[in-house]
């Protein structure tokens, strides 16, 4: 049969399969199915299931889409994602279910924030810490040698830190302040220079009743100190807790007054 004629053909067979009821089409079906050969049974083995089991996702209105997945928790909502880049392109598009999810976390959710993907990335971010928390992954830690007792009395509110000492710092320079049962008071992450660290290298210092200790703060786990300043060697001169440091120059007070350590070379003025 040409190719138009057969065109015709399967045009007025598909009209007059319309007007058949359900049954006479299943009869139809059977009836095509018992005369067909190996090359037809194969292709229809090789479809059938695609024809049955469409992407109603994919086929149905957007609208539609977000309707039903308003009913799915954010776990399966997570799973659907993996199915194909359609369904991730879909469900992430689904701002409401995403801030929903959010909700569910008791998150509070800007109306304002339109972006169609800031949702799921908040909700991925919030379930990453919860895991990790739960995992005790949640922070990183390092431990400073230099206080040989508990640390103690840290508060810190509005910007401002108290310790057991009052101790003078620069502002340009973010300085975090601990106090310890030992009489020690420590400062943190100053930004200097000097011979024994690069430039832009944090420090710490703390003070006791006789030294000044400083130590590098580096990514390592444990520190070491680098070079311990004082007044005499015999300890006859005490410091007193009033420690500055402002880029330069290390200042500390003592009973017979002031003393000054150039931070470069570390030597007393």
């Amino acid at each position: 049969m040409e190719k138009k004629d057969f065109e015709t053909w399967l045009e007025n067979l598909s009209a007059s399969f319309f007007t058949l009821t359900d049954l006479q089409k299943n009869e139809t079906l059977d009836h095509l199915i018992s005369l067909s050969g190996a090359v037809q049974l194969r292709h229809l083995s090789n479809n059938l299931e695609t024809l049955l089991k469409r992407d109603f996702l994919k086929l149905l209105p957007l609208e539609l889409s977000f309707y039903l997945l308003k009913w799915l928790d954010p776990q399966t909502l997570l799973t659907c994602c993996l199915v194909s880049k359609q369904w991730n392109k879909v469900i992430s598009a689904c701002t409401e279910v995403w801030q929903t999810a959010c909700r569910s976390l008791g998150w509070q959710i800007d109306d304002t924030v339109q972006d169609t993907l800031h949702w799921k990335n908040v909700y991925l971010k919030a379930i990453l810490r919860m895991k990790q928390l739960a995992n005790h992954e949640a922070f990183q830690t390092a431990s400073l040698i230099g206080h040989s007792a508990r640390v103690y009395a840290l508060y810190y509110k509005d910007g401002l830190l108290c310790t057991v000492f009052s101790v003078d710092y620069n502002d340009e320079l973010d300085i975090l302040v601990s106090g310890s049962a030992d009489n020690t008071v420590v400062l943190q992450k100053c930004q200097v220079k000097s011979v024994m660290h690069s430039p832009g290298d944090y420090i710490l210092l703390s003070a006791d009743k006789y030294e000044i200790k400083i130590w590098p703060i580096g990514r390592e786990i444990n520190c070491k100190c680098l070079k311990t300043l004082y007044v005499s060697d015999d300890r006859s001169i005490s410091l007193q807790p009033r420690l500055h440091f402002d880029g330069k120059y290390i200042v500390c007070s003592s009973a017979l007054g002031l003393y000054q350590w150039d931070f470069a070379s570390y030597d007393i003025l």
